[in-house]
């Protein structure tokens, strides 16, 4: 999927993730956000992970559609991490994969 990342790092509180998505394509929404991030550092350990799938139980899910050509954007963020470092921001599209993973030195 064709997508454009922005990332924010706000002093003392958290990475700011917006993610512009151009169509088509079909995402999910709801209980679970449609999009999530989390950090990455050299080791591989993970901060803000989100929730492990299945672990929200709802049925409040919805189809979230971007016609071909369309843009949507959508933002997650997550807590700084406890170190200062370079790490890898991962995130995942509901329903539509992973999003390219970008460095950010904190």
């Amino acid at each position: 999927l064709p997508v454009i990342i922005g990332i924010v790092i706000i002093a003392a509180a958290a990475v700011v993730v917006d993610v512009t998505l151009t169509g088509p394509a079909e995402l999910l929404g709801g209980c679970q956000p449609t999009l999530t991030v989390r950090l990455v550092d050299s080791a591989g350990h993970g901060f803000g992970q989100p929730a492990a799938p299945g672990t929200v139980h709802c049925l409040a899910i919805t189809d979230i559609l971007v016609a071909a050509g369309e843009t949507r954007e959508f933002t997650a963020s997550v807590p700084l991490p406890p170190a200062h470092g370079t790490y890898a921001v991962e995130g995942q599209l509901n329903g539509a994969g992973p999003i390219p993973t970008v460095t950010v030195a904190i």
